[in-house]
């Protein structure tokens, strides 16, 4: 039984090196043409040729694990197959423990943070607290966060959405999804949201 190992970087090297390498590997990527040590490895395309019932698993060396495992189920593979090698902890992660379950809009909390009247600082964890205490408050089991771009001014998207991001994913709140909406430049969401909406709890 074969593991093929997605991607070729210094993920794969480490774990090559891993305790977790039962060795029989197989190297993947999307385009194929590239080689692991003057190994070949497959495209999608050849790997999908493949017998299925001789993969064992496949183990994603890549931060782009939404889109690689998305082309796999597509082509056939079940998420029970798919590990994502998590290069800080060194470890292969099943999907299955990182898949995200299907969430209802009617569950939901839709948290938005103006940035035309919110700075892009750590007042975001403040933000981030009243919106889960609404959350609970409203017997609601998800947050959406929208993050809505400034309009008064040229702005770095990107870093402003930064601080936003590391606080979530570092913090212990894991109900959570972050978007940009660069069309949503009519919605009017002001410190009166803020503190009319989420102070009265």
């Amino acid at each position: 039984m074969y593991t093929v190992i997605y991607g070729i970087n210094e993920t794969t090297t480490l774990f090559l090196n891993s305790r977790f390498n039962k060795g029989s590997n197989i190297f993947a990527c999307t385009k194929g043409g590239e080689s692991y040590q003057g190994e070949p490895s497959l495209s999608l395309e050849q790997l999908v040729k493949m017998n299925r019932n001789e993969i064992d698993r496949v183990v994603i060396c890549s931060e782009f694990v939404a889109e690689i495992s998305a082309n796999l189920i597509n082509n056939g593979f079940t998420l029970e197959q798919l590990y994502f090698f998590d290069y800080h902890k060194k470890i292969p992660v099943p999907l299955t423990d990182i898949s995200l379950s299907s969430v209802s809009k009617n569950n939901t909390l839709y948290a938005f943070y103006d940035l035309s009247f919110n700075l892009p600082c750590y007042d975001v964890t403040v933000f981030c607290v009243l919106a889960e205490l609404k959350r609970k408050s409203l017997g609601l089991d998800h947050i959406h966060f929208v993050v809505v771009p400034s309009r008064s001014e040229q702005v770095d998207i990107w870093a402003q959405l930064l601080i936003l991001a590391v606080w979530i994913t570092n913090g212990e709140l894991t109900k959570y999804s972050v978007v940009t909406l660069n069309a949503f430049h009519h919605v009017q969401v002001s410190q009166c949201f803020r503190c009319a909406k989420m102070h009265n709890l």
